[in-house]
């Protein structure tokens, strides 16, 4: 690890493909966010059990850790998308049957439905939340999950799969001076993937820590990591959670880590260069 005088922060990172990551060697305490999205009752409940749990154990030391070290911890909980039912106009069978005509002669006799004013409009959706439609209300105060470790640290709410979209975040990252973000959270295919390339767009350097992140299909891991990968790391790098423990630096103690060097959680192999 490149190890930082005076204030705490991040070096780099042994092990993270398909480069060193951080690209720039490290950085102090208060450019580096942890951010844990898909944090809410909604997408754990469409995760295996064990493997959220397990990513819920490792974002509890990285928070910690990145607590200890002067970062921030933020986490979002993403609300459902709209849920309703068609319009009666919209799912009328048609009965009526017209057969074409000509532009300069008048319609046939008895087609009233062709020039009968609509009278019917459709207002915008509703975003229904009972347990009878199906959907997980996913408000602040049904309760975010809540892990070990990642209390105290800010809740944001995001209108979409993407964290950043109709949310606070990027507010809240500049606001901290963050820069580099470690990327966790629940969803590795959904929340997870799509917040992370949106972070990449606005130019913050990132890392996925693909044991803290649980995904929704385990055998579609290996492609979710790839697509961050590819092109010499299009969208960041991939690490795991005993090499970013490994690289903190707590505040006030130079050089040294004072982290953990071993993962609380079964880490996924890496892959072969």
């Amino acid at each position: 690890m490149t190890g930082l005088d005076g204030p705490g922060g991040i070096g780099t990172v042994a092990g993270t493909t398909p480069y060193p990551w951080p690209w720039d060697g490290g950085c102090t305490g208060g450019r580096l966010a942890l951010v844990a999205v898909g944090w809410d009752p909604g997408w754990r409940h469409r995760v295996d059990g064990d493997a959220a749990s397990a990513a819920e154990v490792a974002v509890a030391w990285l928070a910690a850790a990145v607590t200890a070290a002067g970062g921030t911890v933020l986490s979002t909980a993403h609300a459902p998308p709209p849920r309703s039912s068609p319009p009666d106009n919209m799912r009328r069978p048609v009965t009526d049957s017209v057969a074409p005509r000509r532009i300069d002669t008048p319609p046939p006799a008895g087609a009233d439905n062709m020039r009968r004013p609509v009278t019917e409009t459709v207002g915008p959706r509703r975003i229904d939340t009972s347990p009878s439609a199906g959907a997980i209300d996913v408000r602040v105060a049904s309760g975010r999950i809540e892990p070990p470790g990642v209390v105290g640290g800010r809740g944001i709410e995001a209108a979409g799969i993407d964290a950043f979209h109709g949310s606070g975040l990027d507010a809240a990252l500049r606001h901290a001076g963050a820069t580099h973000l470690l990327i966790v959270g629940h969803g590795l295919e959904g929340p997870v993937h799509s917040t992370m390339r949106s972070a990449n767009d606005q130019g913050y350097e990132c890392l996925l820590v693909l044991d803290a992140a649980s995904p929704l299909r385990p055998d579609l891991v290996p492609a979710s990591r790839s697509m961050v990968e590819m092109s010499g790391g299009i969208f960041g790098a991939v690490g795991l959670t005993a090499d970013v423990l490994a690289a903190l630096v707590p505040t006030g103690t130079g050089t040294g880590t004072g982290m953990p060097t071993t993962s609380p959680v079964t880490t996924i192999p890496r892959s072969t260069p």
